[in-house]
């Protein structure tokens, strides 16, 4: 992305705002509330999570999911 012409005023600048992005997506493995909301919401459910997550994070995260989900309706 970074060669093609039209991102040329932004070429330096777009490295270090996909570190952002990847340094608060990280922050998500620290609690179980982002998995929690993706799984809740009717618009998303786990189906994105199973896609897009990598499978040891998802494996986790849907056992919490499964275990807040039980606390609630039990």
């Amino acid at each position: 992305m970074t060669t093609l012409p039209q991102f040329s005023p932004v070429h330096d600048t777009i490295p270090k705002g996909l570190n952002n992005v990847a340094k608060g997506y990280n922050k998500t493995k620290d609690t179980n509330t982002c998995f929690i909301y993706l799984g809740l919401n009717p618009n998303v459910k786990v189906a994105y999570s199973k896609h897009q997550w990598d499978a040891e994070l998802f494996k986790v995260s849907l056992k919490d999911l499964e275990q807040v989900v039980h606390i609630m309706f039990v």
